[in-house]
C-alpha cells in the first residue's frame, strides 16, 4: 500500500515518485531492500535477483521482472549498479545495460511518526 503515487508520462520518458509508508524500523526496511538476493520474496513482478558484483558500496545487480501487457507475459531483464548510502539511507539505482534506454532511481528511508520509504524512478523506453 502506498500513501502517495505520482506518474509523468514525457513522449518516451515515464517519471514515478512514490512513498510507502512502513511499520517497521528504518534498519529492518534498510536491510529488507539491501538483501538483494531475496527481493523476489517482497516485489510482486521481480522473478530473479542475483548480485554479480560487490565493490565497497557499489553492487552489480541482475533483476529479471515479469509483467503482463494485454494478457500476454514480458520479461524484462536488467543488469544494474547500485550505490548505498548507508548513512544517509539512500540507494542510488542505475541501468547498466537492459531493456530500458535509461534507468534510474533513488530510493530513500525516512523516519517520521513512522518509517517512510521513498521512490523517485525514471524510465526512458527504448524506440519502439
Amino acid at each position: 500500500m502506498c500513501d502517495s503515487l505520482n506518474i509523468i508520462f514525457k513522449k518516451n520518458e515515464i517519471n514515478v515518485l512514490v512513498e510507502v509508508p512502513l511499520d517497521t524500523s528504518t534498519c529492518v526496511t534498510w536491510n529488507t531492500i539491501t538483501d538483494y538476493d531475496n527481493l523476489e520474496k517482497f516485489h510482486s513482478t521481480l522473478k530473479k535477483s542475483e548480485i554479480r558484483a560487490v565493490k565497497g558500496n557499489e553492487i552489480t545487480i541482475y533483476q529479471v521482472f515479469k509483467t503482463y501487457l494485454f494478457g500476454f507475459p514480458i520479461n524484462f531483464k536488467n543488469l544494474f549498479l547500485v550505490n548505498e548510502t548507508p548513512n544517509r539511507l539512500t540507494l542510488e539505482i542505475s541501468q547498466i545495460e537492459g531493456e530500458f534506454k535509461k534507468y534510474h532511481s533513488i530510493w530513500k528511508i525516512e523516519k517520521k511518526n513512522i518509517t517512510l520509504l521513498k521512490i523517485n524512478t525514471s524510465i526512458t523506453l527504448s524506440n519502439l
